[in-house]
């Protein structure tokens, strides 16, 4: 999704969230290694992505990109090309 489209998600996310509320974040990261099946499956959905959005986003700072919108990254749990982020609103 566009920067603008992410904000106000995260916005959003963050009024109807109780105090300490937490929300899950899936996303897609740059495999680790060079293998070949999880570095085909990156190219799939970079392919189905918008070419100028996903690149933009896995450059971001992600503690700060959160804590800029009122989250902190409580835990990461990476696996090859994907990581889900457990945010606790602050």
């Amino acid at each position: 999704m566009d920067k603008n489209t992410a904000y106000k998600t995260l916005q959003n996310t963050h009024n109807v969230l109780k105090d300490n509320g937490k929300v899950i974040i899936f996303e897609f990261i740059h495999p680790e290694n060079n293998k070949f099946f999880p570095n085909l499956a990156f190219k799939l959905v970079k392919k189905v992505e918008d070419d100028n959005l996903f690149p933009e986003f896995l450059s971001y700072d992600k503690e700060k990109y959160f804590m800029d919108n009122g989250f902190k990254i409580e835990k990461a749990h990476k696996f090859q090309y994907t990581v889900i982020y457990e945010l606790v609103k602050l």
